[in-house]
């Protein structure tokens, strides 16, 4: 096994949600933890980006490993 390229090892994939254009964009885990909680707080903050939402990757399947080809 080795690690998932894709979640870098980490078993989800985390969005941030833009409140302007109304869309979400794949994003590390660190840029996603720094962002705003809700859609509200980014507004209150002058900030236009926000957390989205976290889903298990679908490539390891939220196990953060898979198998070596």
């Amino acid at each position: 096994m080795t690690e998932c390229p894709d979640c870098e090892g980490g078993g989800a994939e985390y969005f941030a949600f833009d409140t302007r254009q109304r869309v979400f964009k794949k994003v590390t885990e660190l840029a996603y933890m720094i962002l705003p909680p809700d859609e509200d707080e980014a507004k209150d903050m002058g900030m236009r980006w926000c957390q989205g939402c976290v889903e298990r990757c679908p490539t390891c399947r939220g196990t953060g490993q898979v198998p070596e080809d």
